[in-house]
């Protein structure tokens, strides 16, 4: 059967973390992961680890997108790679050791004016059907600094450094402003879904992708209309 090049991901249904990869044949290329992640010798560390602690049934596979140019495979994947978080990536830059000015201009290239087909959302929204974070999701940092204390000369030196570095310092009026910025709540537009049916002013977009079976990190690229859709939705300002 004849393949097509493509940009892929392994997907956790319970937390949403990806691994992104590209292939000539990205069936094949699942079945080579696969193969490895069973062997428990997968040469991602990350992933291999969480295969082991949620086991193969949390995880999913589907394609991205098909590339007609296999030269542009490389272009396209780190191009997911620079607009979605979460990942499992270990090398966030898949040209390795540098990427010049022109294949910077390739990436942003190649993903200019890109929409996805009717059976194309139609085959993500069934890849991602009932991917749901489990329950107490995010809090297990926050358990794990339950009952620590800082010893008195903690604190001390914690006090010390603080004043030490802001002795004499003044922030311009710019970089006032940007903290202000930085503080304030982040308010998205809004978005359209698959329906037609418009959400305004959302806060809280991890709040929100989970109540309707979203990708946090693929919503946030759409928002920013550096990807066009997510599961058919699409950014209500891009819409215009």
């Amino acid at each position: 059967m004849m393949m097509n090049p493509g940009i892929y991901e392994i997907a956790n249904k319970l937390n949403d973390k990806v691994y992104i990869g590209s292939s000539v044949n990205p069936i094949k290329r699942w079945r080579y992961h696969r193969a490895h992640l069973r062997a428990g010798n997968h040469r991602n560390n990350y992933l291999q680890s969480a295969w082991n602690k949620y086991g193969e049934d949390a995880f999913g596979f589907f394609v991205l997108e098909y590339v007609s140019d296999k030269d542009n495979l490389l272009f396209r994947e780190q191009w997911w790679i620079n607009n979605l978080s979460n990942l499992y990536n270990i090398a966030k830059d898949v040209f390795r050791p540098t990427i010049t000015p022109e294949m910077r201009r390739r990436i942003g290239e190649a993903g200019k004016g890109r929409k996805l087909s009717e059976e194309h959302k139609a085959r993500i929204s069934k890849a991602h059907t009932g991917m749901k974070r489990p329950e107490g999701f995010g809090t297990r940092s926050s358990i794990r600094q339950k009952g620590k204390k800082l010893s008195d000369e903690h604190k001390r030196n914690l006090s010390l450094g603080s004043i030490d570095k802001g002795k004499g310092r003044k922030l311009p009026e710019e970089q006032k402003r940007n903290i202000g910025k930085g503080n304030a709540k982040v308010v998205y537009l809004g978005f359209i879904s698959p329906d037609g049916v418009v959400f305004r002013n959302v806060i809280n977009l991890s709040k929100f992708c989970r109540e309707h079976g979203l990708n946090a990190s693929h919503m946030w690229a759409v928002s920013k209309d550096k990807c066009p859709y997510h599961l058919g939705w699409r950014n209500l300002e891009g819409s215009k």
